[in-house]
């Protein structure tokens, strides 16, 4: 989804036209799909992260790595 949109102002007209055109009930069973997906979603990116950090391990690990390599480049120099 663009950014721009989500920002912009046409973003919250088309949920408050839902408000309108939807039942309470129809509006929550959307509502409550919306909170599944993000909740999907969001399981797979930090399984997606975990599975990142497991391979390429975390900033510690990247900054000593940066560190040594540096440290190669100028003893070789």
């Amino acid at each position: 989804m663009n950014l721009l949109y989500i920002l912009s102002d046409t973003f919250e007209e088309g949920y408050e036209d839902l408000c309108e055109r939807l039942s309470a009930e129809e509006f929550c069973n959307l509502a409550f799909t919306i909170v599944k997906q993000t909740e999907y979603l969001l399981d797979r990116m930090i399984k997606a992260q975990e599975k990142r950090f497991l391979a390429e391990g975390g900033i510690r690990e990247a900054m000593s790595r940066a560190r040594r390599a540096h440290r190669d480049n100028n003893k070789k120099e």
